[in-house]
Formats: C-alpha cells, structure tokens, sequence
C-alpha cells in the first residue's frame, strides 16, 4: 500500500513494515532533490559526481585500504534556506548496493577532494566530497541522503 499520487510516495509499507524505495527510478547524477532537515530546516542537495573506484586518490593521499575493499568518493553540494544547516551533510549520506545494504561514510578525508565542514550559513551553498570504503565485488546503484532514519529518503541511482 503506497501514500500519496502515485510514484510520489516517498516510501511504501509492506506488510507493516516502512520499505525504502530503491534508487533505480528517479534522479541521477547531477540532479538536485530537496529535503527536511531533523530540525527543519529546508536544504537541497546536488549528486555532483561518484568516483567509483577511487583507490588511486587513496593512494595518493597515503591512506590503505583494507585488503580486498575499495574506495568511492561521492561529491555533493548542499544549499541551505533561511534557517541554515548546522550538521554536517554528509553525515546523512550512504552508498547503496545492490542487495539493498547501506554504506555509511568511512573515517577516511582526502586533501585533494576537501570534506564537508561543520554547517552551512542562511542561504549559502557549500560542496564536499565523501569518501566510503567497500568491498571490491560491491554493486552501486545509488545513493542516498536522509536526515533521520525516520524522515524520507533521497535517492539518486548511479546506473
């Protein structure tokens, strides 16, 4: 049972349970979607570009991966309304896989693909590249932005 028109529901329920649409519709790279943040505040964020693999960058910066992973940088940009935005964006952000997992952002920042920094001004736009780290057989076909596991999900696919 969906919510809303249709193809507008930002999720379903199936069997009780709240489903994640999959981000094999929709927006892609370079799109820009708007959300909530958990306090409210009003932002939109830009898919600018996904380096699948990125272990060269890595490489490059002196970082290791673990054995038998690889690294992906995601660069995204996210503008924020009157209210601001005092988090970091990129904490709300994941690689998804094929199997459905989600992939949080690894500890690991690039001096040459700067970071996302501790909050966006009123009305201001600032970009930042995260860095995820997984297995190599992994299968990307998304990604997705939310501000709380409870509020409604971004998705962007990636083929």
């Amino acid at each position: 049972m969906g919510w809303g028109v249709p193809q507008s529901a930002a999720w379903t329920r199936r069997g009780g349970q709240q489903v994640a649409p999959s981000p094999t519709v929709g927006a892609t790279v370079g799109d820009t979607l708007s959300s909530v943040g958990a306090a409210g505040e009003r932002v939109s964020i830009t898919l600018v570009e996904v380096v699948d693999t990125a272990d060269a960058l890595i490489a490059a910066a002196g970082h290791q991966l673990l054995p038998g992973n690889r690294a992906t940088v995601v660069h995204t940009e996210v503008a924020a309304e009157a209210a601001g935005y005092p988090a970091i964006p990129d904490t709300c952000l994941t690689v998804v896989l094929s199997d459905g997992t989600e992939v949080g952002k690894s500890g690991i920042t690039l001096s040459s693909r700067p970071p996302f920094r501790s909050g966006i001004a009123p009305f201001d736009t600032i970009g930042g590249h995260t860095v995820f780290e997984l297995d190599s057989q992994a299968s990307i076909i998304g990604i997705r932005w939310r501000a709380t596991q409870s509020s409604a999900a971004l998705d962007w696919r990636t083929r």
